[in-house]
């Protein structure tokens, strides 16, 4: 029975690697046409004057591209070691807020949830960081070189 549930592991895990693949092109594509899009219409309309909310679209696609390549890298490391994979759980937990931050309007939100955000950032990345600081030295090393 353990052998059947290790290939059916296995062949969920190609598959979800092979949608993530699929999904990251597509992003990609799609992150370089609103580029080339945001740039011809801000060049058009404004010159060459930086223009903020342009490039909004643009860094929200780059976030969704980044976060999908760590959702591969987590995938990949099923079977590693549990802190290996924590530390990507948080890098991901990072990047979606960050995500979330260049989204967020702070002419129109609220005080309270600008503080939970803020809250949460201090407590992924204090977390990232005893994660990091319990993991021991040999290890650091080891995978670094990978």
């Amino acid at each position: 029975m353990d052998k059947f549930i290790k290939h059916f592991e296995r062949y969920v895990t190609l598959l979800l690697l092979i949608a993530a693949m699929f999904f990251v092109v597509i992003l990609t594509l799609e992150l370089f046409w609103q580029t080339y899009q945001n740039m011809a219409s801000r060049i058009t309309e404004y010159g060459l004057r930086f223009m903020p909310e342009h490039g909004k679209v643009v860094l929200v696609l780059f976030f969704n591209v980044l976060l999908m390549l760590e959702i591969i890298a987590t995938i990949k490391v099923f079977d590693k070691k549990p802190i290996t994979k924590i530390k990507i759980i948080l890098i991901v937990c990072l990047i979606a807020i960050s995500r979330k931050i260049l989204t967020l309007d702070f002419a129109h939100s609220e005080l309270q949830a600008e503080l939970g955000i803020a809250a949460l950032i201090l407590a992924i990345a204090l977390g990232y960081y005893l994660i990091s600081k319990s993991e021991p030295r040999d290890n650091v090393n080891n995978s670094s070189e990978s």
